[in-house]
């Protein structure tokens, strides 16, 4: 009788250890089919996204009107039959519009002199990067330095200080040269001008002559 209920306890563990195992072994093979399920899955989405596919669906346009319109889809260039302006635009404001005239005040000879500076009057819009750039193309002389302020009368004053290489008093009398040459008529005030640096030119070559007679 004993070995007939050891024999029966026996069977019992070892059905239940198999019932166990078989369910162990169904949630393995689920799970295994899970995680290929999964890998399928994604080598599909890969596949879908390396061809273009878009997953996105288009949105349906609301319509709050009953009128429909054809949209336009051919827009041709340009092709006029004639040109609407007849004269290429210029620059309003070149060097000749930049640079009004030099300015033949006491103030302005003393820095002709002694600061090597030229001054002019100058366009209002005129700024001093301008006023450098029309120098160097008027005249041929390479500014140091623009200083620039505007005058009580409303006018814009440049003062234009040259480099060592250029000498401004030369450079006004070129200038008067030129004027002269070209038959320019001049105002009073700029004849006078030139007229006393003439005199102040001679002058010092008077001096300087009479230096070189002493030694």
């Amino acid at each position: 009788m004993t070995q007939v209920s050891a024999r029966i306890k026996t069977y019992s563990y070892n059905g239940v250890y198999s019932f166990y195992l078989l369910i162990i072994l169904i949630v393995a093979y689920f799970a295994v089919e899970k995680k290929a399920d999964a890998k399928a899955q994604a080598l599909k989405a890969a596949k879908a996204v390396k061809s273009g596919a878009t997953f996105k669906k288009k949105a349906k346009k609301i319509r709050t009107k009953v009128t429909f319109h054809r949209p336009r889809t051919l827009k041709k260039d340009r092709n006029p039959k004639y040109p609407r302006i007849s004269a290429p635009p210029r620059n309003k404001l070149d060097h000749y519009q930049i640079l009004k005239f030099p300015l033949t005040t006491e103030s302005a000879m003393k820095k002709i002199e002694d600061n090597n500076t030229l001054v002019f009057i100058v366009d209002i819009r005129a700024d001093k990067k301008k006023i450098k750039d029309a120098v160097k193309k008027m005249y041929d002389i390479q500014a140091k330095k623009v200083n620039t302020l505007i005058r009580p009368d409303g006018t814009k004053k440049a003062y234009v200080r040259l480099t060592p290489d250029y000498d401004a008093l030369d450079v006004v009398i070129l200038l008067y040269c030129h004027l002269i040459i070209f038959g320019i008529n001049l105002s009073q005030k700029v004849f006078n001008m030139f007229s006393y640096l003439f005199k102040m030119v001679e002058c010092l070559n008077f001096g300087y002559s009479y230096l070189q007679m002493a030694h």
